[in-house]
């Protein structure tokens, strides 16, 4: 009687996603602003931006350039994402107090938001209040 040695069966790994440059940086802003909404900035690191996108730390390098370059362009997507919402109300066809009150009521519920929120003490605490500026500027306009 003679013992087979039984092989490991070999698995083929997963296609490889072909992204697009803009969807590459949109997926893995989608992870960093997900892991800013989990654990707080104090979460986005390379590896784990990395990960929960699903593409080499060198993938997300090569778009950012650095770690801080997916902070940046998180930042001023959260950013640009409330002045959108602002700036539609300014836009709509209601009287100059319903868009003041419309645009308040917008901005208490965005800083409701948890991920709003840390953005804006993040902001702060890493000295990086130029956003802040902008939002004030929009909601001027």
């Amino acid at each position: 009687m003679s013992i087979k040695k039984s092989l490991p069966l070999r698995v083929k790994p997963a296609p490889r996603r072909r992204l697009t440059a803009a969807n590459a940086k949109d997926t893995i802003l989608d992870a960093a602003e997900a892991i800013l909404n989990q654990e707080g900035p104090q979460g986005l690191k390379l590896a784990d931006i990395a990960k929960g996108a699903k593409v080499t730390n060198g993938n997300v390098l090569h778009h950012f350039g650095k770690v801080e370059g997916v902070h940046d362009a998180l930042m001023t997507r959260l950013v640009d994402r409330l002045i959108a919402r602002i700036l539609k109300i300014a836009q709509s066809p209601w009287t100059e107090d319903q868009r003041m009150t419309m645009s308040m009521r917008e901005i208490f519920e965005a800083f409701e938001d948890k991920s709003t929120c840390r953005l804006a003490a993040w902001l702060v605490m890493t000295d990086r209040t130029k956003r802040l500026d902008e939002m004030r500027s929009a909601i001027e306009r």
